[in-house]
């Protein structure tokens, strides 16, 4: 189950998001009909939501990120902090940056796809704050936000992980046989073609170059369409 509200931001509104200089945008979007933008330039501008969580319990935290517009893509900062019950800060579970030209052009319907794994929730962790800050740089773009999920991993694919929100973005690229690029951690690099089936844990890939690839979805730490 993913415990961020609106995570995809299909009400029309940042409903559920604490907000500054951010935007729903309609234009740009991964999948559904909103995404969430935040203001360029020397903006200061960011997106937060506190959710329960349980404790002594690991999460796996998926985002999808693009710029709009020609100028160059800001450096991003996304970070995750466990709360006790009085919501003071007691450890960090994941800390994130992007830098610039790291994002892909939503003109081109190109987005970036990121995978991450907290660390393990402390014993008196009762919230997660998530938050997702675009750093103010000059002559930088807006940037896209969609398709957010924070997944305990507890059933729902191997090894205890919940790999819902990846396994419905794969399947979506399956069916719109959509040309993507698939980075482990293992191969930074990352690797271009086409999904040819998504299961339980794993996602057959057909690469450009002729082969067949079976990926398990955990060592999965990027997606970017082409």
């Amino acid at each position: 189950m993913n415990l961020i509200a609106n995570p995809g931001f299909e009400t029309g509104t940042l409903a559920a998001w604490q907000s500054f200089n951010a935007t729903i945008n309609c234009r740009y979007v991964q999948t559904g009909f909103f995404s969430a933008q935040l203001e360029g330039g020397m903006t200061n501008s960011y997106i937060q939501q506190i959710v329960p969580v349980d404790s002594n319990s690991s999460y796996q935290f998926v985002i999808s990120l693009a710029k709009a517009g020609e100028l160059r893509a800001p450096m991003m900062s996304i970070f995750l902090l466990f709360l006790d019950a009085a919501q003071n800060t007691v450890s960090l579970g994941f800390a994130l940056s992007m830098r610039t030209l790291n994002q892909p052009d939503s003109n081109t319907g190109a987005w970036k796809t990121l995978v991450e794994s907290t660390t393990v929730s402390p014993a008196n962790a009762a919230y997660a704050l998530l938050f997702v800050h675009k750093i103010p740089q000059q002559r930088s773009s807006p940037v896209l936000i969609d398709d957010i999920g924070l997944y305990a991993n507890t059933g729902g694919g191997g090894g205890g992980m919940d790999y819902t929100e990846i396994r419905n973005l794969l399947t979506s690229y399956l069916v719109a046989n959509s040309t993507i690029v698939i980075m482990t951690a293992g191969q930074p690099t990352g690797t271009a073609g086409t999904v040819a089936s998504v299961g339980t844990s794993i996602v057959t890939f057909s690469t450009l170059v002729g082969s067949t690839m079976t990926i398990p979805l955990e060592k999965i730490t990027n997606i970017e369409t082409v």
